[in-house]
């Protein structure tokens, strides 16, 4: 028995540690095979469920970041995951709870089965069900993902007034962005800017302000994601940005055209 918990906590390690993706879901998938061969479990019940709770967290978030390779079959592999994993693990689990319930919420809002909009709907409950047991202070990097995540869920709501849901979504996003700084992560400002800016933009009403706080959040953000970001993520911002620009009230109708 020590033997196959010792090969246990390997797997688990090695299914942390490695970059490859097929790599790490071989390594879940073997401490998954050595779980069955662990009869009774040798820990408390507590620790058995965090233990086996995380390992279906991780092989879900591998089988999201697979899902190019076959959208809907990865994507319902990794729901089955992240739900045995939000079952086993508790709010009392703090990060490892939210982190899960996190990649939960992305997978519903990605969901190809069943309606879209009870798929958003149920993004949205996951991922404030997800922030309810973080503290900022001491997880911002994940309470900042989880925010982000919720407006963009809020934006895409189908139910309820449209207006009213882009306005949840600008105002998680300028709680979100108060807790960002170019200083101690520049990638992370600029995703938050960026977005917080696109979302002033869907805001924008008959005075044209909110359309030109967006611009100058979008400008300020573009450096830094051509410097540190993905190509397309840069694209994106630079697409909002031709958005805002054509639609602006305020200015030199040529000149915005032109920008």
């Amino acid at each position: 028995m020590r033997v196959l918990q010792w090969k246990f906590n390997r797997a688990m390690r090695m299914a942390a540690s490695v970059t490859d993706l097929n790599d790490r879901l071989n390594w879940c998938n073997r401490a998954f095979e050595i779980i069955e061969a662990m009869d009774p479990w040798p820990l408390s019940t507590r620790a058995e469920a965090i233990s086996i709770g995380s390992l279906h967290a991780m092989r879900g978030q591998v089988y999201l970041e697979l899902r190019a390779r076959d959208f809907a079959s990865f994507s319902r592999l990794a729901i089955s995951d992240l739900e045995a994993a939000t079952k086993l693990l508790t709010a009392e689990d703090g990060t490892y709870w939210s982190q899960a319930m996190n990649l939960l919420s992305i997978a519903y809002c990605e969901r190809v089965d069943g309606n879209p909009a009870d798929n958003i709907e149920l993004a949205i409950t996951t991922g404030e069900a997800a922030l309810s047991a973080i503290d900022p202070l001491h997880d911002r990097g994940v309470w900042i993902e989880i925010m982000h995540n919720l407006a963009g869920y809020y934006e895409s709501q189908m139910s309820g007034v449209p207006r009213e849901n882009k306005q949840k979504a600008l105002s998680i996003l300028v709680r979100a962005h108060a807790m960002v700084s170019f200083e101690f992560d520049p990638l992370e400002w600029a995703t938050v800017t960026a977005s917080l800016g696109q979302a002033y933009h869907r805001c924008d009403g008959n005075s044209g302000d909110d359309n030109e706080t967006a611009i100058k959040l979008i400008e300020s953000a573009l450096p830094v994601l051509l410097a540190e970001a993905p190509p397309e993520q840069w694209a994106g911002a630079m697409i909002n940005l031709a958005s805002c620009y054509a639609g602006r009230i305020k200015g030199d109708l040529i000149v915005n055209v032109e920008q």
